[in-house]
């Protein structure tokens, strides 16, 4: 059991400790400037490498040759259906814009459920999630950004001539071109330098603190009497929907209970940092985005992912 309890007890240090530092820095008067720094700062410094070196060697199998079909599926659905629910929300453009961003970009990155994977299901288990969100890149850059824009701009008509422009020519989506890169030299056979393998695990630990700590600085109070219905039907679509989505789409594709698993664990997850990212990048709610990131992730880590543990190890 001890050797679920480190790893468990580093993943609530990596994830909440950084926010609080984030929310004593704003009470300090640290501005809202200083977290779109930082993000930018995490965004090319961290994330561009990590992309880079973790598409380079991740593990193309035949039995998962499936897997960034279904997340994408599953993150499309996810975003239509929020735009919809948004709309009987009564949200203007720019809470719309954060609500589909809350629902679409969920935590399946390296320090939380790729942490949980490897403790669970060991490295090859790492390997099938890595494989799994290799989608995300494009989804963000090429989906989630022009519709941020779009809705940052308070719904303005845009056409959509201008949208792919703006999108394309924005310098924030070169970790794009990095995973494009890392892709090739993977599909070519090159290996990666063993020193990268080192350095891999210290971009994402110290990129999720500054995520963490900007994160922090925009958290403006978890405001749950103003986003209550936001907050309550992420957690239960997060419970329930989504990863009976995810279920069902490994079910259609035929895949293996080990692969199922995983998927159940993309629809679980809660909001990621990098919806907040987003929204402070083209001037959405962010409010409304730390507080679902915030309820949500204490509702994951306290009460969804002991579960989760618990009936995956009974299992096994």
């Amino acid at each position: 059991m001890s050797a679920y309890i480190v790893p468990y007890i580093r993943l609530l240090g990596l994830t909440i400790v950084p926010v609080m530092v984030g929310v004593i820095l704003r009470r300090r008067g640290v501005s809202k400037k200083t977290a779109t720094r930082i993000f930018l700062a995490v965004l090319f410094g961290f994330q561009l490498p990590i992309v880079f070196l973790s598409i380079w060697t991740a593990r193309i199998t035949a039995a998962a040759r499936y897997l960034p079909l279904l997340t994408l599926a599953a993150w499309f659905i996810t975003m239509g259906i929020a735009r919809g629910v948004s709309g009987l929300l009564k949200h203007e453009p720019r809470q719309r814009g954060s609500f589909i961003m809350s629902m679409c970009l969920s935590n399946h990155g390296y320090t939380l459920l790729g942490l949980i994977v490897f403790v669970l299901f060991g490295h090859e288990g790492l390997s099938q999630a890595s494989y799994a969100q290799m989608g995300i890149v494009p989804f963000l850059f090429l989906v989630c950004f022009p519709a941020a824009r779009y809705y940052g701009s308070g719904g303005a008509d845009i056409s959509t001539g201008r949208l792919i422009k703006d999108s394309l020519t924005d310098p924030r989506i070169l970790p794009l071109a990095a995973m494009l890169i890392g892709l090739m030299l993977n599909i070519s056979g090159i290996a990666r330098p063993s020193p990268c393998a080192k350095l891999l695990p210290y971009l994402v630990y110290v990129g999720t603190i500054l995520s963490g700590l900007a994160v922090g600085i925009l958290f403006g109070g978890f405001k749950l009497g103003k986003y209550a219905r936001e907050n309550v039907f992420s957690f239960v679509y997060r419970l329930t929907i989504y990863p009976a989505i995810f279920a069902g789409l490994a079910c259609i594709c035929g895949l293996g209970v080990f692969d199922t698993r995983i998927l159940i664990l993309f629809g679980l997850v809660p909001s990621a940092l990098f919806s907040n990212m987003v929204s402070d990048f083209f001037d959405l709610d962010t409010d409304m985005t730390a507080s679902i990131f915030a309820v949500g992730g204490l509702l994951f880590m306290f009460l969804v992912l002991p579960i989760y543990a618990f009936i995956v190890l009974s299992l096994n």
